[in-house]
This record gives C-alpha cells, structure tokens and sequence, in this order.
C-alpha cells in the first residue's frame, strides 16, 4: 500500500522518486519497496533492521526453523491487552532511562493483536536473497552499545546480513541501541541530513 502511495501520489504525478526512510518494521516495509519496486525508491534509508529477524537466533536460523517460534510469540502476545514491551524487552530498545520510557509509553498505546501479527510478519520474512534488487543509493545505520554485543560482533552482523547489497554503505552509530534516534539524537540527526543532502 505504500508502495502504491508512492507510485500514485508522487511518481505518477510527475515528481521524482522520494527518499524512503524506516526504522525497525518500518525499514523492513522500505528493502520491500526497493526491492520490488525499484521505481518508487530515489534513495533509501534503513534505521537498524535486519532483511531476516531469524539472523539473531544464528547463522543456520531459516525461515522454516523460525516460524513455530514466530507462531507462539504471536499466540503470547494477541492473548495480551495490552502490547506494552516488558523490562526486558525496553534494555533491547533504548540505552537511557528516558528512551525506555518513551518505548514503553509507545508499546502500551499499541494494538496488543496488531502487534502480534506484525511480529510474526517480521520474523518469518527473509528479504535477503531480494536484497541485490535494490538499484537505489542505500545507508544502513545501525546501533552499537558494547554493554550488550561486543563490536565485532555487531559489524559481521550487519556486514553478513546486507553481503549481497550492491548500493549500499553501513554506519554504525555508537553509544545506541534499537532507538538510535532517542539514544544518540544528535549523531542521528546529522546522519539523516547527509542522507538527504547527497
């Protein structure tokens, strides 16, 4: 539906291709749009995520694998009323106090069953082998807090996950986690103004 949006409202009216920038699930939705429809994508931004969430379960992790874990966290959390992240989860998302605060506040105004589904979406797809469809310039930030991964195992991470990426140029935004914009605000902002400005 984006994708159309785009192609309607921006392309098909004679303007040039946008810059498409996402974060998370988001970011997910804009390596979609690229890869499928190269024409709706000027320039691409992609703020920490993965073309396969089974990457962090190892290096072996499938689709196939995955699902029956993405089936029973789906059933967990439609079961919920709320989809409000617990403390464990909010550690993964933001580095600071206030930043795990403003996840939680966001989380627990979220649809408990449309989170679900979106988390079972995200989990049980691999946009990997589509990744090399991608024709526009492509920037992948991506968070480093070496109190939670050491920094090599953060770069092979990233650097394995996006090999097949013709277009693109990692960076690594230290001092994060999941929410670079709430953890390092200023390092983000700068990022995104390069970003647009090229």
């Amino acid at each position: 539906e984006i994708a159309d949006y785009i192609d309607d409202c921006i392309v098909d009216q004679g303007r040039p291709a946008p810059a498409v920038i996402g974060h998370s699930l988001g970011g997910l939705t804009a390596m979609m749009i690229a890869a499928r429809d190269a024409k709706e994508v000027g320039k691409l931004m992609v703020v920490d995520s993965l073309p396969f969430f089974g990457m962090l379960f190892g290096p072996s992790a499938t689709v196939a694998t995955v699902e029956p874990q993405a089936a029973a966290m789906q059933k967990m959390l439609g079961a919920k009323t709320s989809a409000e992240a617990d403390e464990r989860t909010l550690q993964i998302m933001s580095a600071t106090d206030a930043g795990r605060a403003q996840v939680k506040a966001w989380t627990a105004a979220a649809n408990a069953v449309v989170a679900a589904q979106l988390m079972y979406d995200d989990m049980t797809t691999d946009l990997r082998p589509e990744l090399g469809a991608i024709t526009a310039p492509f920037t992948m930030l991506y968070p480093l807090d070496t109190s939670v991964m050491p920094a090599e195992l953060v770069d092979g991470l990233y650097k394995s996950a996006f090999s097949s990426a013709k277009t693109i140029r990692l960076q690594r935004i230290d001092g994060s986690r999941h929410f670079i914009m709430l953890d390092q605000p200023e390092a983000f902002a700068r990022a995104v103004d390069a970003f647009l400005a090229n």
